[in-house]
């Protein structure tokens, strides 16, 4: 058949065609046979033979589908026989969900028509009738295992089944394969392989895992990729990688098959995060971090219109109603690779992966690559960018699988360890192996010892490293040798010594985290066999919980371009801190040459000032001083981070990742608040309680603090704390208070007494602001702060029996302190002697002192009119019956305003007969 499919393919190599033909059918492969059959009933001489007939000559006809096979006679007059080529092999389509199976016994007669055996147990059919679940292996019918033997119910002659009688028939069987084979012994059953999973036995596959292409003859790999705008990976590098999986030396131990079936699945494009954040300790909130992307804060739903689905899983499993039976599974054995643009933790960094720190090879499952932080001189270095991110995902991947930069251990740079594992030959570069295979290390090569250990005049390891090219460090700097040659392993030329000491894997041009820059003498540096020591599964490694990925450093961008370039850093730093607005920053920056080459046309810029530097070789560095002054504006707890620059050349844009750095100052300024609460509500003239809380929520204390409160026409200033009372010519009160220096955190109150008038009619309000004021100690000063309270004038129902002048002389105990406060409040003419702000008795004596002068004699009745007030006997509402005047009030407010002798006479006749009740209307 091999040889017709040749001659067939050469053939059609000469014909034109005119179009594709179509894809063959999938199909998985299912076998029936039969291992036993003998009679359950007497059958030699009776039953299925007649009298002096012996034993049956049996044989079978096995159905699957619509294809039946007759199987060979087993050998005459036999009661029992276990054949072993009774069964029916068949490629079922993948289409097919129950398949149908059926077998029925026959008897040979010589002569005669064949007699048929029952070997089924239901009454009323002799055939054995079942299915098989083709996508779980399930059996079900007459049949209910993929073992198993079955005795018919014998069927009696006559009627329906003619006149012969149908004998029962014990009958055993074997299903391939079963539910549970696993032909390759990769821990998934060959159903799984060829259709998928089915979580919910409804016969519809909720995972088809033969979308994913899996080998039922290998072991199998899956990774699922994602992607980020502009950085998809092409068909052309997941083919390179997987095809150097196919050819690992490797072979199944169950099939004899060599290579591994690594299926890199490409999902879908991701919302673009630049940079990435990859390492333990996922944050809240921005979507910034691998697992934000990969599984969000719920894993099923739709992620186009839900951001907070994660990616893992195709759209199609994120959105199933098995969603979480789906994600489950891929779980446990699809690793997650992320083709992201950059990493925070370095942005040239090629990549970064999962990888335990303990000596024990330890698989993971997530990893990314990490090549859009790279120029074109970069892409250019390493072969252009499929070559960079075949090399990277070969690389990355290997460390999910348990490889280590050596390998079995860190020791990176080793010349004996021949895989992409190895910085040097992760990519194919000119320095370093230009032809280097896309591999793992195949086999462990000999120890090389660095001290004393080194023979020079010896070939490294032939032939298991053939020709390729040996990479090592003299003093720092790559060195190439070749594996079936002497390596001059100190670098010192001939003689050639057997026994040399020499640092062979420090190479200073691979600084990432776990690169080679290091000296680190005289170790001894082991071969590695990267293919025998794969670890497969991932589920017990300490990463395998979302969230937890571990710190490992990879190489950059700047790695590849070191070589022949000088590499500038800057390096910042601040003389304060912490600092207060005013202040004034002196800022340090230094600019350091890496090497290896001497750096000129030195620069450092410092916000919009430059200042040119002389030459600086390797290693030499120089500094610049630059100072700045913190704008009064600054709020409270803003990091002012200020960024300088160092240029020069010869410099490659992908040695830039460094020639800036920052330094960071964080602001403290005073924040003072200011709030207000006054009594809700008092009647007329009674006392209201204003509170001012001030409070400094910054982190800086405050200077100069000063609060102004200034009190609207009509509200008394009656006793209180404030510093500075001013009586203001438009009737406002202005208080202040100068607290000066608030700590930050501190919190302090005011509190005072204020009064309305008497004149004052129930539900009006009165509202007054106030105002603070406040600097720092940089001699900076801040807007003012205000707040405002309100109080509203409540009456209460008068007692309506006013007095005279007269009584209200005689009845002096009757004038409490708070009557005469009240007083005070809403006409402060009565407080002469002193004027000090409280009406005492003896001035409300002098008040309503009987005169014969027209002033005097209202001085006495408006007296009277306030006490009256003040005691509720009457209300600045109460209306009274008087041409030109509604109100108590308003006969008190004319009075107030009585200054010529006809007013005051008319003003002392009002009052009077408000006085005595005359005009008072209730």
């Amino acid at each position: 058949m091999r040889v017709i499919a040749v001659l067939i393919l050469l053939l059609t190599s000469l014909i034109v065609i005119p179009s594709a033909p179509a894809a063959a059918e999938a199909t998985q492969p299912i076998k029936v046979s039969i291992t036993q059959l003998r009679c359950a009933s007497p059958c030699r001489n009776e039953g299925l033979e007649g009298a002096g007939e012996s034993a049956p000559d049996f044989y079978a006809k096995i159905t699957i589908g619509s294809q039946t096979v007759t199987t060979p006679r087993a050998p005459d007059n036999q009661d029992m026989v276990s054949p072993s080529n009774w069964f029916l092999a068949q490629d079922v389509s993948t289409s097919v969900v129950d398949l149908p199976v059926s077998i029925l016994i026959m008897d040979y007669d010589d002569g005669t028509p064949d007699d048929v055996a029952d070997a089924s147990p239901r009454p009323g059919d002799a055939t054995l009738r079942f299915t098989i679940n083709m996508i779980n292996g399930v059996a079900k019918g007459d049949v209910t295992g993929s073992l198993g033997c079955a005795t018919g119910n014998g069927e009696p002659g006559g009627g329906v089944f003619g006149d012969d009688p149908q004998p029962p028939v014990t009958l055993c069987w074997q299903i391939e394969p079963q539910p549970t084979t696993d032909t390759d012994g990769d821990g998934l059953t060959d159903y799984a392989e060829r259709r998928g999973l089915d979580f919910d036995n409804d016969k519809v596959i909720d995972l088809p895992l033969s979308d994913y292409s899996p080998d039922p003859l290998r072991r199998d790999l899956f990774v699922e990729i994602d992607w980020m705008q502009n950085d998809e990976p092409s068909t052309a590098v997941l083919n390179a990688v997987e095809q150097a999986f196919s050819a690992a030396p490797i072979t199944n131990a169950k099939t004899g098959r060599t290579g591994l079936s690594l299926n890199l699945v490409k999902n879908e494009q991701v919302p673009t995060v630049d940079p990435l954040i990859f390492g333990d300790g996922r944050g809240p909130g921005a979507l910034d971090d691998f697992d934000d992307l990969k599984v969000g804060t719920k894993a099923c739903g739709d992620s186009t219109t839900d951001a907070a689905v994660g990616h893992f899983g195709t759209r199609r499993e994120r959105t199933s109603t098995a969603c979480a039976q789906i994600l489950d599974f891929k779980r446990r054995w699809f690793r997650y690779g992320l083709f992201a643009h950059r990493q925070a933790s370095d942005f040239t960094s090629s990549g970064v992966a999962e990888l335990d720190p303990g000596t024990a090879i330890t698989g993971s499952n997530d990893f990314a690559v990490t090549l859009g932080g790279w120029n074109a001189a970069m892409i250019t270095n390493v072969g252009g960018r499929d070559k960079a991110e075949i090399g990277t995902l070969m690389h990355e991947l290997g460390h999910t699988l348990g490889l280590r930069h050596g390998g079995g251990d860190d020791v990176n740079c080793k010349p004996n360890y021949l895989s992409v594992m190895n910085y040097p030959l992760q990519f194919a570069t000119a320095t370093a192996d230009p032809d280097r295979p896309l591999d793992y290390s195949t086999d462990a090569l000999d120890p090389l010892v660095e001290d004393a250990g080194l023979d020079e005049q010896r070939q490294l390891s032939v032939p298991r490293a053939g020709n390729r090219r040996i990479v090592y460090g003299v003093g720092g700097a790559v060195r190439v040798g070749r594996a079936n040659q002497p390596i001059d392993w100190s670098g010192t030329g001939a003689p050639f010594d057997t026994n040399a000491t020499a640092d062979i894997n420090t190479l200073t041009s691979y600084t990432g985290a776990q690169g080679c820059v290091t000296a680190v003498p005289k170790q001894t540096l082991n071969g590695f066999d990267d293919w025998a020591n794969l670890a497969y599964t991932f589920t017990s490694s300490r990463f395998f919980a979302d969230g937890v990925h571990g710190n490992l450093q990879e190489m950059t961008g700047e790695d590849v371009l070191r070589m022949t370039s000088a590499d500038l850093k800057a390096t910042k730093t601040v003389d304060r801190a912490d600092a207060i607005p005013g202040d004034e920053l002196a800022y340090t920056v230094t600019a350091t040459n890496k090497g290896p080459a001497t750096a000129t046309e030195v620069a450092i810029t410092d916000g919009e000032e430059t200042r040119a530097v002389a030459d600086l070789p390797a290693q030499q560095s120089a500094t610049e001083r630059f100072t700045a002054t913190i704008p009064c504006s600054t709020a409270d707890g803003t990091k002012i981070v200020n960024t300088a620059r160092v240029t020069g050349k010869p410099e490659q844009d992908g040695t830039l990742g460094d020639n800036t750095a920052t330094a960071t100052t964080t602001v403290h300024a005073p924040v003072l608040t200011l709030t207000k609460t006054a009594t809700p509500s008092a009647g007329a003239a009674e006392p209201v309680t204003f509170t001012l809380t001030y409070s400094n929520t910054g982190s800086a204390p405050a200077t100069g603090a000063t609060v102004t409160d200034v009190l609207p026409q009509g509200l008394y200033y009656s006793q209180g704390s404030a510093q500075q009372v001013t009586r203001n010519g438009d009737g406002t009160t202005t208080l202040r208070w100068t607290p000066g220096a608030v700590p930050a955190g501190a919190t302090a109150t005011i509190t005072y007494t204020a009064r309305t008038s008497l004149l004052a009619t129930g539900g009006a309000t009165v509202t007054n602001n106030a105002t603070l004021g406040y600097g720092d100690a940089g001699g900076c000063a801040y807007a003012d702060v205000a707040a405002s309270a309100t109080s509203t004038v409540t009456e209460q129902q008068p007692t309506r029996n006013p007095w005279l002048p007269t009584l209200w002389q005689l009845h002096r105990s009757l004038r409490t302190p708070e009557l005469l406060a009240r007083v005070q409040a809403t006409d402060q003419r009565f407080d002469v002697s002193p004027a000090d702000g409280v009406l005492s008795q003896s001035e409300a004596d002098a008040a309503l002192a009987v005169s014969a002068l027209p002033y005097g004699l209202l001085r006495a009745q408006l007296m009277a009119t306030y006490l009256n007030l003040a005691d509720r006997r009457i209300n600045a509402s109460t209306r009274i019956l008087s041409i030109g005047f509604d109100t108590v009030g308003d006969a008190a407010r004319y009075a107030q305003r009585a200054d010529d002798l006809v007013k005051q006479v008319k003003a002392t006749t009002l009052l009077n007969e408000v006085n005595i009740g005359l005009i008072e209307r209730y």
